[in-house]
């Protein structure tokens, strides 16, 4: 503030100066605009001196402002820039392991699939054995049945044959020797 009168007074001086070195002529300055710098500086010293404070505190909270954005800016470009490398690590080595990963799939593949036909086998083995093993009870089975069947049959056919042939000294001759054997088991 003070510098600007300093430089007010100065500048008026050397107006002054000029006209008293003229020698009374009127060919310097009029003293119109020489009233007009004089308000115009007045206006603006006022005017600095009046919003210096706000001028000031505004354009330091614009620096401010302007520093944060930019370390905001740089934080984003660092996290970026990190990000970035990330991804490129982590997609040179999915691109490394590729070929491993797939082998390894193929030979899971290759284990899986001879284990299941393992598996296939033997169950298929157990199958066979089971239907053998129910054939040949079936078979016993059917044998016993037949056996019963013509061991019925035989009675049936013995028993008719034996009514059809057997005369009454023949059933008085059969009561006898029963009564005779149980009469010699006492």
């Amino acid at each position: 503030m003070k510098l600007n009168l300093i430089l007010i007074f100065a500048v008026l001086l050397f107006f002054k100066a000029a006209q008293a070195a003229g020698g009374g002529h009127d060919e310097g300055v009029p003293i119109q605009v020489l009233y007009q710098a004089i308000n115009f500086s007045i206006l603006v010293g006022l005017l600095f001196f009046l919003t210096r404070k706000k001028v000031a505190a505004y354009l330091i909270g614009r620096l401010e402002s302007h520093e944060q954005a930019k370390q905001q800016a740089q934080q984003a470009q660092a996290e970026a820039e990190e990000r970035h490398k990330e991804v490129s690590s982590k997609l040179k080595s999915l691109q490394e392991t590729e070929d491993q990963t797939i082998a390894k799939a193929q030979t899971e593949a290759l284990e899986m699939k001879s284990k299941l036909i393992q598996e296939a086998e033997l169950l298929a083995k157990r199958i066979v054995e089971e239907a053998r093993k129910t054939t040949s009870y079936e078979h016993e089975k059917a044998k016993q049945l037949l056996r019963e069947e013509a061991f019925e049959l035989a009675l049936k056919q013995a028993r008719s044959a034996i009514e059809k042939n057997m005369t009454s000294d023949d059933q008085k001759n059969l009561q006898k020797q029963f009564v005779d054997s149980i009469g010699a088991a006492r």
